[in-house]
């Protein structure tokens, strides 16, 4: 089975009008992380770094990622879910988080994956592997908020 032709344009991909982050050669992703790469989404079916998304194969199996289809116009960046101030400590570069401390980081809940010190969840987008935060689901949002979802 041979992949489908991506759609491709000469014009870079933005940011501000991507559904999803832009992939990057340095970025890792996780199964089921959706990048957008020369127009097109791309979903990882298996943890990946450096391979590029549009790279041509003979076999489907040979790629680490599926094309859903290109960006539509009008599309814009998937709201990142959030949860009112309060709800969790803000996260602090000082402080200490033990495996399950919960913060907020300007305003997403993100859940600490081991004991860590000074490490942002920031991180946790570029490289969720190596990064000590995961960010909650928003399964995990809208049971905290009792089923009413809430997006930045």
């Amino acid at each position: 089975m041979t992949t489908p032709e991506p759609v491709s344009t000469a014009a870079k991909d933005d940011p501000a009008k991507s559904p999803y982050a832009i992939w990057t050669t340095t970025n890792s992703y996780l199964k089921g992380t959706k990048v957008v790469w020369h127009h097109n989404v791309y979903v990882a079916k298996w943890w990946t770094k450096s391979d590029v998304p549009d790279n041509p194969v003979l076999n489907s199996w040979e790629t680490p990622w599926e094309l859903v289809g290109p960006v539509l116009p009008g599309e814009t960046p998937i709201p990142q879910p959030t949860l009112p101030s309060g709800t969790y400590p803000d996260w602090a570069g000082t402080s200490q988080y033990d495996k399950g401390d919960r913060v907020l980081f300007d305003g997403t809940p993100y859940e600490a994956k081991w004991w860590t010190q000074g490490d942002s969840p920031e991180a946790a987008s570029a490289n969720p592997d190596s990064s000590p935060w995961t960010p909650l689901t928003q399964d995990e949002i809208d049971q905290l908020l009792g089923g009413v979802s809430t997006t930045k």
